[in-house]
């Protein structure tokens, strides 16, 4: 179930750039739904990821999913940071802010703002359904298909899915995306966890084009990819042995 909320992200992403369905709203609806069980906002990651592909390469970059980059070349460190406890407690602030009727961080246009709000509000209705349901019935499977596969698997699994992407590039000065983004060759296993954003370098390339066809696309560039991993394993392997590193605010290593 974690690893299956995880990819639920990766459609998320799909849906966020509208190449799941020909309509806006099924979009956000399915999307919304797909980021429910990591309590992963639509609107908040539609709003963040768009800016990235836009300021990829500029020191404006910065993503929606803003993991710890620093540490990662041993056991403990990647743990930790796979793990990303505060992605949660920024999950409760604005669920917080937006109860109150308070402004999101860094969404300046209130049209974004106002969807972002509604959709943490009803992040608050799910868990206090959630809570409500579990002390009622006294039945605990809320909690063992919900917050533990989620807490306990779909974090860092996701961690591992959008680490590569562009961590150990230059995403804050070099603003060419055959350089500031890799592409990781990868089973059928892995290509469906990803939703086929292990061709990463692709999806930057041109980001108008559905994943389905991105590996069309990636087959008529492949050539001037620069940074291409054969392999999961050979990039956890780097970053472990610390032989890709974060580079601070000149080479920052942002998600996707």
């Amino acid at each position: 179930l974690g690893v299956a909320y995880a990819h639920l992200v990766e459609l998320q992403h799909e849906c966020l750039h509208e190449h799941a369905y020909r309509s806006r709203r099924l979009n956000r609806f399915v999307g919304f739904l797909c980021g429910l069980p990591m309590m992963s906002s639509f609107a908040h990651y539609k709003y963040e990821h768009l800016r990235h592909h836009a300021y990829l390469g500029t020191p404006k970059n910065r993503e929606f999913f803003n993991y710890r980059f620093r540490g990662l070349d041993s056991v403990p460190g990647f743990t930790v940071a796979a793990m990303h406890p505060g992605r949660y407690k920024d999950v409760f602030a604005n669920i917080g802010r937006s109860l109150l009727g308070r402004p999101v961080p860094g969404v300046e246009r209130p049209r974004d703002l106002h969807r972002i709000q509604a959709e943490y509000r009803w992040f608050a209705l799910a868990l206090v359904a959630g809570v409500v349901f579990t002390a009622w019935t006294g039945n605990l499977i809320l909690v063992l298909v919900w917050l533990v596969p989620a807490l306990l698997v779909a974090e860092a699994v996701h961690f591992l899915i959008e680490l590569p992407e562009h961590f150990g590039l230059n995403t804050q000065t070099d603003p060419n995306v055959l350089t500031n983004t890799r592409t990781v060759l990868a089973g059928p296993f892995a290509v469906w966890v990803t939703n086929g954003n292990n061709l990463h370098t692709a999806h930057h390339y041109h980001q108008g084009v559905p994943m389905a066809n991105v590996p069309r696309l990636h087959d008529l560039a492949k050539d001037r990819f620069e940074s291409v991993m054969p392999s999961y394993w050979a990039f956890y392997r780097s970053v472990l042995r610390g032989e890709l590193r974060y580079q601070g605010e000149d080479a920052t290593c942002m998600t996707r």
